[in-house]
């Protein structure tokens, strides 16, 4: 909700037919929501907080599965394209020697103990996508992010690397 609107709970500024669909509007001020809900601190997985990934795929399909469940397939043309055009970037991970089973077994290690970034359904193409980051050692002893999308394949129940950079 708009910083200068009443504090009403159930403002529908959009109109959406919500209740139409047994919703319930909670409205929260622009500014609280950025100051509290539009960041997620990235943190170890916790006893309890296990199905926060899977929760988070009902955004993208009605077929949510634990991403840590899927196997992580790259094949060895798309790890050399990644070698060819992400170069520096996998040079910095220090992964320049890396097979594709390698890198999918390095992504499914950290997958469990990621939050799923820019989850999104290509309705043209039937197809889910998200980002996952990777926080990897240097060569030299500090840490380089790297952002990895991955398709969502449910019904092969596998993930496949779209990019990494």
């Amino acid at each position: 909700m708009e910083t200068d609107f009443d504090d009403d709970p159930s403002s529908n500024l959009h109109g959406w037919p919500l209740a139409k669909y047994r919703y319930t509007i909670t409205s929260v001020k622009e500014t609280l929501f950025n100051l509290f809900l539009s960041y997620k601190i990235e943190r170890a997985v916790k006893p309890g907080y296990e199905l926060d990934n899977v929760y988070a795929l009902t955004a993208i399909t009605e077929e949510p599965v634990d991403p840590g469940a899927l196997s992580v397939s790259i094949a060895p043309e798309k790890l050399g394209y990644l070698l060819a055009k992400k170069t520096e970037s996998l040079r910095r991970a220090d992964l320049l020697e890396v097979t594709p089973s390698e890198l999918s077994s390095l992504i499914k290690e950290r997958l469990s103990a990621n939050y799923l970034y820019n989850l999104r359904f290509e309705d043209a193409r039937n197809q889910s996508f998200f980002n996952i980051m990777l926080e990897l050692p240097t060569i030299d002893g500090g840490l380089v992010r790297l952002l990895t999308a991955l398709e969502y394949m449910p019904a092969s129940k596998e993930l496949r690397v779209v990019t990494m950079f």
